[in-house]
């Protein structure tokens, strides 16, 4: 996981709605696809939903800790033979290559 983008994410964030909306855009930003502005009012409203759905701190920091724990999954998917179609636009690849590891390992 991008160091970067991890230390944004693992802030901790307090169990109050406004808290965590705000915490959830400035963790969405980086993220952005360069070719748009970002909307933070819509990514608000979209965090409160989420928050409101049913957070859970633990569930977070599981989720990055599993990420982290399996370490570099590069090689592992050049030995698979099934079809397979990655799609993405061409305007934020390069940004989106960078932070995200999924991406990197799809592309590799």
């Amino acid at each position: 996981m991008d160091r970067g983008l991890h230390a944004t994410r693992s802030a901790s964030p307090a169990r109050e709605r406004a808290a965590f909306t705000a915490w959830q855009v400035r963790a969405l930003r980086p993220a952005a696809p360069a070719a748009y502005p970002f909307d933070e009012t819509a990514a608000a409203e979209r965090s409160g939903r989420a928050f409101d759905r049913g957070y859970d701190p633990l569930g977070i920091q599981g989720q990055d800790l599993s990420v982290l724990a399996t370490g570099d999954r590069t090689e592992r998917p050049r030995s698979l033979w099934v079809p397979v179609l990655v799609a993405h636009g061409t305007a934020d690849i390069g940004k989106l290559v960078g932070q995200l590891p999924c991406l990197r390992t799809a592309l590799a």
